[in-house]
């Protein structure tokens, strides 16, 4: 099981439900719940390429656990998400983890002085890559001092139509898939989850942003529900039901 099929099964049980993994060819589906509900997971990257985002939070945890929790959102603005990509990767993440490590490790032993008094006060690292240093993490579950933040500039229609068109994707895609196909009449109904899992705007969109993605996605068989799916700190952050009638209350 990977782990976002993991988390998406401990989200389902912790609100009650029996879920098992299917493995050794007999999946699809990648999870059945409460016994005749096939649930697939598939992940979708909305806004950002997963080497920038990986590269960052590792650098951020490499710092070492926050002290007595106090920790701080960092959002990220790059210009090109392929620069890990090329033949010196190696040489440009050395450099950037030099750099960014000095200026986070200034910051945390001095966040008041004069040179972090502007929250929004952009620090320029090579290779077109910028940190703000936002304000405080009031909840901080994993104890990081540093987090990238998810927010950050992106919103509005460039997320909603990002969404639509990846959600849309993985739908379109899955629906496709012949072994699906062959597999819908063992189950009574078929659950489309899509997790987004590195920038995840899910968790972003107020309810009237959320309610354009969902009229905008068309669904397919045999999906009787589609549930977007946030992820953040190895945990479902939430859950919206997408293109179809309400969920149970046990479930979301």
């Amino acid at each position: 099981m990977n782990r976002d099929e993991e988390l998406v099964a401990e989200w389902l049980r912790s609100k009650g439900h029996k879920v098992c993994h299917l493995t050794d060819g007999q999946d699809p589906p990648d999870l059945v719940m409460d016994g005749d509900i096939a649930i697939e997971v598939t992940t979708i990257n909305s806004l950002a390429h997963r080497s920038v985002w990986q590269f960052l939070d590792e650098t951020f945890k490499s710092l070492g656990p926050a002290e007595n929790g106090r920790g701080y959102w960092v959002s990220i603005e790059y210009e090109d998400e392929t620069m890990f990509q090329s033949v010196d990767e190696g040489k440009r993440k050395k450099e950037l983890r030099k750099h960014i490590k000095r200026v986070l490790e200034d910051h945390y032993r001095n966040p008041d002085s004069g040179t972090w008094r502007y929250e929004h006060n952009p620090i320029k690292l090579p290779h077109g890559l910028t940190l703000k240093i936002l304000g405080k993490i009031t909840d901080n579950p994993d104890r990081c001092k540093y987090e990238v933040y998810i927010g950050g500039e992106i919103k509005g229609d460039i997320v909603v139509d990002t969404l639509v068109k990846n959600i849309q994707s993985a739908i379109d895609k899955k629906s496709a898939n012949k072994r699906i196909q062959e597999r819908v009449a063992k189950y009574r109904e078929w659950w489309l989850v899509v997790t987004e899992v590195l920038f995840p705007c899910v968790d972003r969109l107020d309810q009237d942003s959320l309610r354009i993605v969902s009229d905008a996605i068309v669904r397919r068989e045999p999906w009787k529900h589609i549930i977007a799916v946030a992820v953040r700190s190895n945990r479902v952050f939430r859950a919206v039901a997408l293109q179809t009638k309400p969920l149970p209350q046990s479930c979301c």
